[in-house]
């Protein structure tokens, strides 16, 4: 699951998600949480996800120490989990990671796969914050 593709995907999500770590809950009343801004139904569909996988659960779970699955509020205070997490949900797409080199493409892949067409996020968003944090 590791490549510099996926650390820049991860990077740019939380830049653009977050301001990279500045908001941990959602502002104005959402439901996401964490870095990541993650929806609860997005995180119960990565658990069941976890489920059906057991040697990922428990590599997961040893590598965040931890005995089982938390419930959402571990997105806001476990950052490593919170990635974990926001990496499987990029993990099931079937389309290929763009390349690391080419933001463009990643603040796409991100649109189109994490904030979907209905976000109210933006690739121009998505890359000035990118560049704003994390250069």
């Amino acid at each position: 699951m590791f490549s510099p593709a996926a650390v820049k995907l991860l990077q740019l999500t939380m830049a653009q998600e977050s301001d990279f770590g500045h908001h941990v809950v959602q502002l104005y009343g959402g439901p996401a949480l964490g870095v990541y801004q993650m929806e609860p139904v997005t995180y119960q569909s990565i658990v069941e996800y976890m489920i059906r996988k057991p040697e990922l659960l428990k590599k997961i779970l040893y590598t965040c120490y931890m005995n089982e699955i938390p419930n959402q509020d571990a997105l806001i205070w476990n950052l490593m989990y919170a990635t974990i997490c926001a990496r499987l949900r990029y993990w099931w797409v079937k389309n290929p990671l763009p390349d690391e080199n080419d933001l463009q493409g990643l603040a796409e892949y991100y649109k189109s796969y994490y904030n979907t067409a209905t976000g109210a996020s933006n690739t121009q968003d998505a890359i000035r914050n990118y560049l704003k944090y994390c250069t």
